[in-house]
């Protein structure tokens, strides 16, 4: 009898060890820690009314309250990689809802061959296979773009023309700024004025020759100007939780970073965008 009371006593002992350890192991999945670095739209956290914003911390398990159609906002945990936490099926109309983190969450993957690299110092022969077909991502008010002479000559005859349309229907035609070196220029301001790009629709290129009014249409995308200081944060926050989680480091830290600006705002220049983060100590190029 004592002999089968010890036997029991022990089984209960490594029950009571086997469930504790189930329940920490559930515990520790359910209350992930993710790392915010972008945020758009409005979305509070209920945990505490928090706005969320870059650089804060969310636990799986805490809930969320998204304000206004695609309201998002890109995160990064340890285990899951990057993720991005938007409306799930059904919602995506929605003007305001509430759900736990686990419950929004999705895994990005980009193809980074969406972005357009020239090879250094070359000349663009083809605005449409630059730009695309989508967004563009332009980092800060200017983008200098460097044209073939042979294929797109500018002058006082032959310019280029950007078309678009105003929220209210109104259409726009600007002739595109270009310098001797037979440079276009797209200046945020001197393009669209006080307005945002990302309220226009159509936008799209044309080459136009003045003597004969003939107008070819070369491209059609979506510009989408990045105010730089709000990219080097996000960036920077990228970068520091990957390198001091272990999780990235050289050209694989690089690509996480193109490909987080390819997910959220769309198409780049390869090479402006080697050039933009080398200047900023994001990556040296060496590794």
């Amino acid at each position: 009898m004592k002999l089968l009371s010890t036997y029991l006593l022990l089984i209960g002992l490594l029950t009571a060890v086997s469930f504790q350890g189930f329940t920490q192991q559930h515990a520790t999945q359910k209350d992930e820690i993710y790392y915010v670095v972008h945020v758009s739209g409005d979305i509070t956290s209920l945990k505490d009314d928090r706005k969320v914003v870059p650089g804060m911390e969310l636990q799986s398990s805490e809930k969320l309250k998204f304000v206004g159609v695609g309201a998002k906002a890109v995160v990064l945990s340890r285990k899951g990689g990057r993720m991005l936490l938007q409306a799930p099926e059904g919602k995506e109309k929605a003007t305001e809802f509430e759900l736990m983190v686990n419950e929004v969450f999705v895994p990005k993957k980009v193809h980074l061959r969406m972005s357009t690299r020239q090879a250094p110092n070359s000349l663009v022969n083809n605005l449409k296979d630059y730009f695309g077909e989508e967004r563009f991502a332009i980092i800060g008010n200017e983008l200098t773009v460097k044209l073939d002479s042979f294929s797109y000559p500018l002058n006082e005859e032959k310019v280029m023309v950007l078309y678009y349309k105003q929220p209210e229907g109104a259409e726009k035609n600007i002739q595109i700024p270009y310098e001797t070196d037979n440079s276009l220029v797209f200046h945020k301001d001197s393009l669209y004025n006080d307005m945002d790009p990302g309220y226009t629709t159509g936008n799209s290129i044309y080459y136009f020759y003045k003597p004969q009014k003939e107008a070819r249409k070369l491209a059609e995308f979506q510009p989408v100007f990045i105010e730089e200081n709000k990219l080097l944060e996000e960036l920077k926050l990228m970068h520091d939780f990957l390198s001091e989680k272990k999780l990235a480091e050289g050209s694989l830290l690089y690509e996480e970073m193109l490909s987080f600006v390819t997910d959220v705002y769309g198409k780049v220049d390869l090479n402006l965008f080697d050039q933009w983060t080398k200047k900023h100590g994001l990556y040296t190029g060496d590794e």
